[in-house]
């Protein structure tokens, strides 16, 4: 049997196309992409691995005790099966788990994966989740109404400024991580997921043999409007941006070309 590519972990915030890249990589044939498996409160795992998961792990509190532990038996599961292990990690995830960063993050025998999206239309699908509570749309699941799907969001400024510094957090973090030496980081925007070339740049990134273009994902889009017509209050929202500062948290992802690559 081949060797297993190295494991990896996709870090990202919520609404940037994440479900859609982990099922994306999960459709090849030598790696296994999870969800939150530090999710609060519950272990975000795919049923198989679930299921073949020690006892000992299967509590939370566990989980959090020893991350790294934690991460070192799925690995084996996931590798006794031909499997590279990946992940989702949200900064948030960190807080409490501070091993994770010695231990993942600037460990040059994982792979980083950052994952990014527009900030305004990942800030535009948070607030129509949290109203809608529709959080993903799969292939093998009822389709909610068009007019839930497409429900306006409400800018709020606030919200907004929490949103960005999220962001920010996760942009300073990208580059400390890729300071440091021998230390495998790449970016990859939501935009380009389905398109052959960035496939293959995020299969060779994790040594995968997958094919591109051949990887399928569960996940579908949930909003094919404008950014514009996504907002109640564009208006509101477009004023409060010549507003913003030059130098306020994340301002220069607010620019499209700006965004790292």
């Amino acid at each position: 049997m081949p060797p297993c590519p190295a494991p990896f972990v996709i870090v990202c915030q919520p609404r940037t196309g994440s479900y859609h890249l982990a099922s994306l990589l999960d459709s090849a044939p030598d790696l296994r992409c999870e969800g939150e498996v530090f999710k609060a409160g519950a272990h975000e795992l795919s049923p198989a691995l679930r299921d073949a998961l020690p006892a000992a792990w299967q509590p939370v509190a566990a989980r959090d005790a020893d991350p790294m532990g934690f991460l070192g038996s799925l690995r084996g599961l996931s590798e006794a099966g031909g499997r590279a292990l990946g992940f989702k990690l949200f900064v948030a995830h960190l807080q409490g788990r501070a091993a994770l960063r010695p231990g993942v993050l600037q460990n040059p025998g994982w792979r980083k994966l950052f994952l990014w999206r527009d900030p305004l239309s990942s800030y535009a699908s948070l607030c129509r989740a949290r109203q809608t509570d529709i959080w993903t749309l799969r292939r093998d699941r009822e389709r909610p109404p068009e007019a839930l799907l497409h429900q306006p969001a409400r800018f709020e400024p606030a919200d907004f400024e929490e949103h960005m510094a999220r962001l920010d957090r996760q942009q300073q973090m990208q580059a400390r991580l890729q300071a440091l030496a021998g230390n495998p980081v790449l970016a990859v925007h939501q935009e380009t997921l389905n398109a052959p070339a960035t496939q293959a740049r995020l299969l060779a990134f994790l040594g995968s043999r997958a094919t591109p273009g051949a990887l399928q994902s569960h996940y579908l889009p949930q909003y094919a409007g404008t950014l514009e017509a996504g907002f109640a209050n564009w208006g509101e929202l477009q004023d409060w941006l010549a507003r913003r500062p030059a130098d306020a948290p994340g301002a220069a992802l607010l620019a499209k070309a700006a965004l790292p690559d």
